[in-house]
């Protein structure tokens, strides 16, 4: 393997063993006794030996061990010979077919004596593959040219048997049909010849239960009629269930008792133990998916895994073959997910698609009756949604058992939530990647990571370069993964190890988000802004300078402060730098005053160099009150004077000052807009200028409805806009001018 290059697991192949020395579930005993029992038969009648097992429990195995054994202990003492009858489309095709191989092998095994075995046989299928055409009477089959017919069907045989010409075993069929001798004497000759041999003669077919129904009685019908020759033992595998139910439409009152009638010796396959299965290859093939993988397993997920295979997947994880195809599925699916998913839920949500496919594409089509997300917590309504959902799984769970039910309970705490009434911790679900968060379920079903989302590779790269990594390289990590989804899908990747960060003591991750202020939106929707990107970001910064060294802080808040690509950004960290009364401060009293005042001045800076934020375009404008409010806490009289300067007692500025303060929402035309204007925006105003500056300002055009304002309710649907703010702010100025009079 090159240097670089990723290991690749081997893909477990479901082939039937071939030596008993591969046997790891004690079957190599019972092929013996069995292969032992074939050499002792006595008597020269024919018989019939059934391995019965379902499908995937290694019939074919065992078949192949009796083989085995035949050979290695009874060399010389029997003839075997394979027919595989599922490769064969009709009636006449499978005839013909089987007393080809058997003419085959008796003459390939038995030479000079078995060719004229081989001869008998042929005329004698010859014979059978006629009367089984669909006319009645022999006297019928001449009147369709039926020797050309036979004759086209076996050619002169030397393709088949030694390069012998088969023509005279033609030519006695004929014969034979023209003398009329019965099936009955052509088949005690065939005995006749075959006890001769000294020989036992062993046909194995397996395989049975793949047959469709016709092609299952017609198997049975040629085993208990046609083929019933003395000194031969049929070997069948197949399970019992499938191939009784195929031989009902002929055998109605009961395909078993038909089944058993033809089966003189039936041996169930013996049972595979679970503590076999599991122990020799489930659990040895996860250890080896893990390992090669190099992923770390806590003792816990350990236990979640063991636990949740053990009360989900135990009941349908029963037989060597579907153990396989499980591991072959997460041999491809755990190198692809690898770092982006819980293992937990990836081992789970794979054997769901193995055991369960039907419940599997239930849960994928349906997924937001499982995951948690954001929306639940903040809806109107939500205990009458959640019921309304739980109503909607349990009727795709309907008729389900327990193992399913255990399953999903492991994989989306949702469906603990209907017992314990508990709401699952949507952050910490993300944090953990399990698939119950809106944010990782399709990773689990696509096998990739969705667009505009993160590899949590690429991220748990960028954290751990935090604490050793210049910041700038760090910044240049940052604005490629930023790029390559969004500012919001990589805040929530930074939130969601906000743990693992913090532990580091580090401010790497302050600064990087500091000189990244400049892409981080914050959301027009008042209601919504507390979610945006620009108030992600404060938050996250105010919570890495909280995590280290107190002696540390003050330093680490002025130097983002001053690195800070966004004035607004700067304004909102130093709100979230502030805590209540009643909790313990970031910052000491003296240390906040300090980062107000660096705050306040650039603020200041800003808007001396670049003009009023009420007059500007963009984020700045929808801002400008916040901006100016914390700019007062530096100065008041700086502020104030900045505004009467900017308002320049023009009307129209006026108006775009007064817009700063009010919230915008939607309309029900989904339109946002500027929406209400009440005593608590006047008192904002009043905080940072004289509100007579803007009454006189307004006065100049708008005074026809300011003198004797008649209503306070702003109304969005009455126009103009600016006439009614007018109005509005007139209202309450004279109402405050009256009563400080």
């Amino acid at each position: 393997m090159g240097e670089g290059e990723e290991k690749i697991d081997k893909v477990i192949t479901d082939l039937a063993l071939e030596d008993p020395a591969q046997d790891k579930f004690g079957r190599d005993e019972f092929a013996k006794r069995v292969a032992k029992i074939l050499i002792g038969k006595s008597t020269p009648d024919h018989l019939t030996v059934g391995i019965y097992g379902k499908w995937g429990d290694g019939k074919t195995s065992v078949i192949n061990f009796i083989k085995y054994y035949l050979n290695e202990e009874h060399e010389g003492e029997a003839l075997y010979i394979d027919f595989n009858p599922w490769r064969y489309k009709n009636e006449e095709h499978l005839l013909n077919s089987f007393f080809k191989q058997f003419a085959q092998g008796i003459s390939h095994k038995l030479d000079k004596e078995g060719k004229k075995i081989a001869k008998t046989l042929l005329a004698y299928s010859g014979l059978i593959v006629a009367l089984a055409e669909p006319v009645t009477g022999l006297a019928m089959f001449s009147q369709l040219g039926g020797w050309d017919k036979i004759k086209d069907k076996f050619g002169k045989g030397k393709d088949f048997v030694n390069d012998t010409d088969f023509s005279p075993a033609i030519n006695s069929l004929e014969e034979s049909l023209k003398n009329s001798e019965s099936l009955e004497k052509q088949k005690k000759r065939i005995s006749e010849q075959l006890s001769k041999t000294g020989k036992k003669h062993i046909v194995f077919i397996d395989d049975i239960d793949r047959l469709d129904s016709e092609e299952v009685q017609v198997l049975f019908g040629l085993l208990k009629v046609t083929a019933d020759f003395d000194n031969v033992i049929y070997v069948l595998g197949f399970d019992p269930t499938i191939v009784s139910k195929a031989l009902e439409p002929k055998y109605p009152d009961s395909g078993r008792d038909f089944l058993d009638k033809i089966i003189q010796v039936p041996l169930n396959l013996p049972k595979v133990q679970r503590t076999d299965l599991y122990g020799e290859i489930l659990y040895p093939g996860l250890n080896e998916i893990i390992a090669n993988n190099s992923i770390y397993v806590s003792e816990d997920e350990n236990n979640d895994i063991v636990n949740s295979i053990q009360n989900g997947l135990e009941d349908k994880l029963n037989t060597p073959r579907i153990v396989k195809r499980y591991l072959n599925a997460l041999t491809f699916s755990v190198p692809i997910l690898k770092g982006e998913v819980r293992l937990h839920d990836l081992l789970m949500i794979e054997g769901l698609r193995i055991c369960y496919p039907d419940i599997y594409e239930n849960v994928y089509e349906n997924k937001d009756l499982f995951i948690s997300s954001e929306k639940d917590s903040i809806f109107p309504d939500p205990k009458e949604v959640e019921k309304k959902e739980a109503e909607q799984r349990e009727s795709l769970l309907e008729n389900q058992g327990e193992s399913v039910r255990n399953i999903l309970s492991s994989l989306f705490p949702r469906i603990q939530t209907d017992f314990l009434g508990q709401k699952p911790d949507i952050k910490e679900l993300a944090r953990k990647q399990r698939i119950s968060s809106s944010y990782y379920f399709d990773r689990y079903f696509t096998y990739s990571i969705p667009k505009m989302d993160l590899s949590d590779q690429q991220v748990g790269e960028f954290i751990i370069g935090l604490p050793t990594e210049s910041v700038d390289l760090s910044v240049q990590r940052a604005t490629q993964l930023i790029e390559n989804s969004s500012e919001g899908a990589f805040l929530r990747k930074i939130e969601e190890n906000e743990r693992e960060i913090t532990k580091t003591s580090s401010p790497n991750l302050a600064f990087v988000l500091s000189k990244l202020g400049h892409r981080f939106r914050k959301y027009d929707d008042a209601i919504m802004d507390f979610n945006s990107p620009l108030r992600k970001a404060s938050y996250l910064i105010a919570t890495v300078i909280e995590s280290i060294d107190p002696k540390n802080r003050l330093e680490t808040a002025e130097r983002v402060i001053n690195e800070c690509s966004n004035i607004i950004l700067t304004a909102e960290i130093s709100r979230d730098l502030y805590r209540d009364k009643d909790k313990e401060q970031i910052l000491q009293p003296d240390e906040f005053k300090k980062v107000q005042k660096l705050i306040s001045d650039q603020i200041k800076n800003d808007a001396e160099k670049h003009g009023a934020f009420f007059l500007r375009d963009g984020k700045i404008k929808d801002n400008a009150a916040l901006l100016m409010n914390h700019w007062r806490l530096g100065s008041a009289e700086e502020v104030s004077e900045f505004i009467e300067n900017a308002i320049d007692n023009k009307s129209s500025n006026a108006i775009e000052f007064l817009k700063s303060f009010m919230p915008k929402t939607y309309t029900p035309e989904d339109v946002m807009e500027h929406s209400l204007f009440e005593m608590d925006q006047y008192n904002a105003v009043k905080r940072l200028v004289s509100p007579k500056i803007v009454y006189e300002a307004l006065k100049k055009d708008y005074g026809a409805v300011m003198s004797n304002p008649k209503g306070i309710e702003f109304r969005r649907n009455k126009e103009p806009f600016e006439e009614r703010l007018a109005e509005v702010f007139a209202y309450y100025f004279l109402k405050d001018d009256k009563t400080e009079r």
